[in-house]
């Protein structure tokens, strides 16, 4: 059986008290990148070499936005950055992110304690580039 990827099929909504929610399906954006943070293995191992495996509950990650610099997308992320940055501090987690794969076999994940890691680098040059903007997300789930 065979099955497509498209990336016009996936659709990107990050919202947050302060500045509402926008909404992309692919325009102006190079690659979106989901990754957990942490390890859900541990282990001991004895004097005698036994080994006590430990099951660690976590669902700490982070996204990750490859955007051109001209997007709609990046002008929307600056005014929310600026709009945390100047508020009280129990906004800075407020924001969430849900990305949905609306083909065949597509997950979806939500993003809830997101935060900005920091504003993207960025540079002017002869051709235009991309930016990227990285959150740290507190509960990240894949479904």
């Amino acid at each position: 059986m065979t099955t497509t990827y498209s990336f016009a099929d996936v659709s990107c909504t990050i919202s947050h008290p302060l500045t509402g929610s926008k909404t992309v399906s692919g325009e102006g954006i190079g690659k979106i990148l989901v990754s957990y943070t942490d390890e859900l293995t541990g282990s001991d191992l004895a004097a005698d070499g036994s080994v006590m495996i430990t099951k660690i509950a976590s669902t700490r990650g982070k996204v990750s936005f490859e955007i051109q610099q001209t997007s709609s997308l990046n002008k929307w992320l600056l005014a929310y950055a600026n709009a945390v940055t100047n508020a009280d501090a129990s906004y800075w987690a407020s924001a969430s992110i849900a990305i949905g794969e609306l083909f065949d076999n597509g997950v979806n994940t939500n993003a809830n304690e997101v935060a900005l890691v920091k504003r993207p680098d960025r540079s002017d040059a002869q051709q235009g580039d991309k930016v990227t903007w990285d959150f740290f997300v507190g509960d990240l789930e894949v479904a």
